[in-house]
Protein backbone atom coordinates (compact mmCIF):
# COMPACT_ATOMS: atom_id res chain seq x y z
CA UNK A 1 0.00 0.00 0.00
CA UNK A 2 1.23 3.73 -0.94
CA UNK A 3 1.53 6.34 1.39
CA UNK A 4 -0.97 8.83 1.34
CA UNK A 5 0.75 11.41 3.38
CA UNK A 6 4.83 11.86 2.67
CA UNK A 7 7.03 14.45 4.41
CA UNK A 8 9.87 15.71 4.94
CA UNK A 9 10.98 18.88 6.98
CA UNK A 10 9.24 21.72 5.42
CA UNK A 11 6.50 20.72 3.51
CA UNK A 12 3.56 17.91 3.29
CA UNK A 13 2.17 16.08 0.54
CA UNK A 14 -0.81 14.37 0.38
CA UNK A 15 -1.47 11.68 -2.25
CA UNK A 16 -5.04 9.90 -2.09
CA UNK A 17 -3.83 7.56 -5.24
CA UNK A 18 -6.73 8.55 -7.02
CA UNK A 19 -5.13 11.30 -8.90
CA UNK A 20 -5.31 13.89 -6.03
CA UNK A 21 -2.09 15.03 -5.32
CA UNK A 22 -2.02 18.18 -2.76
CA UNK A 23 1.57 19.77 -1.90
CA UNK A 24 1.67 21.91 1.23
CA UNK A 25 4.41 23.70 2.22
CA UNK A 26 4.77 24.06 6.21
CA UNK A 27 3.91 27.95 5.64
CA UNK A 28 0.02 27.37 4.29
CA UNK A 29 -0.63 24.39 6.93
CA UNK A 30 -2.97 25.98 9.42
CA UNK A 31 -3.11 23.17 11.78
CA UNK A 32 -3.30 19.54 12.39
CA UNK A 33 -5.91 18.09 14.81
CA UNK A 34 -5.75 14.39 15.77
CA UNK A 35 -9.40 13.22 17.01
CA UNK A 36 -11.78 10.57 17.75
CA UNK A 37 -15.27 11.50 15.88
CA UNK A 38 -18.25 8.85 15.53
CA UNK A 39 -18.75 7.32 12.00
CA UNK A 40 -21.99 5.92 11.05
CA UNK A 41 -22.77 2.52 10.70
CA UNK A 42 -24.92 0.33 8.66
CA UNK A 43 -26.45 -0.75 12.71
CA UNK A 44 -25.08 2.08 14.61
CA UNK A 45 -22.36 4.27 15.26
CA UNK A 46 -18.46 3.24 15.71
CA UNK A 47 -15.78 5.37 17.20
CA UNK A 48 -12.93 6.17 15.55
CA UNK A 49 -9.41 8.28 15.17
CA UNK A 50 -9.11 10.82 12.31
CA UNK A 51 -6.32 13.45 10.77
CA UNK A 52 -7.16 16.00 9.88
CA UNK A 53 -4.96 18.92 8.03
CA UNK A 54 -5.69 22.36 7.22
CA UNK A 55 -4.27 24.69 4.73
CA UNK A 56 -4.23 27.86 2.73
CA UNK A 57 -5.95 27.10 -0.03
CA UNK A 58 -8.11 24.51 1.34
CA UNK A 59 -12.12 24.89 1.34
CA UNK A 60 -12.07 21.69 3.73
CA UNK A 61 -9.26 19.97 5.79
CA UNK A 62 -7.72 16.69 4.74
CA UNK A 63 -9.11 13.91 6.50
CA UNK A 64 -7.49 10.51 6.68
CA UNK A 65 -9.42 7.83 9.15
CA UNK A 66 -7.76 4.96 10.92
CA UNK A 67 -10.51 2.34 9.39
CA UNK A 68 -9.57 3.38 5.65
CA UNK A 69 -5.74 4.32 5.74
CA UNK A 70 -3.95 0.74 7.30
CA UNK A 71 -0.68 3.18 7.42
CA UNK A 72 -2.72 5.62 9.89
CA UNK A 73 -0.40 4.55 12.90
CA UNK A 74 2.77 5.13 10.86
CA UNK A 75 1.35 9.35 10.13
CA UNK A 76 0.64 9.84 14.03
CA UNK A 77 4.73 10.34 15.05
CA UNK A 78 5.61 12.05 11.78
CA UNK A 79 2.78 14.43 11.94
CA UNK A 80 3.61 15.85 15.27
CA UNK A 81 7.56 15.72 14.74
CA UNK A 82 6.18 18.21 11.65
CA UNK A 83 4.33 20.04 13.89
CA UNK A 84 6.62 21.14 16.90
CA UNK A 85 9.53 21.81 13.96
CA UNK A 86 7.57 24.14 11.86
CA UNK A 87 5.78 25.84 15.03
CA UNK A 88 1.97 24.75 13.59
CA UNK A 89 -0.85 24.47 15.45
CA UNK A 90 -1.27 21.04 16.80
CA UNK A 91 -4.23 18.96 18.87
CA UNK A 92 -3.98 16.05 19.67
CA UNK A 93 -6.77 13.38 20.71
CA UNK A 94 -9.70 14.79 22.73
Amino acid sequence: MQDKIIMDSKEIVYDDGKGMVVNMPASRVTGIVFATKEKKRLFGKKLVRSIEIGAIGLSNPLVITEDTDPLFEKYLPKLREFAQKNNVKFTDFE
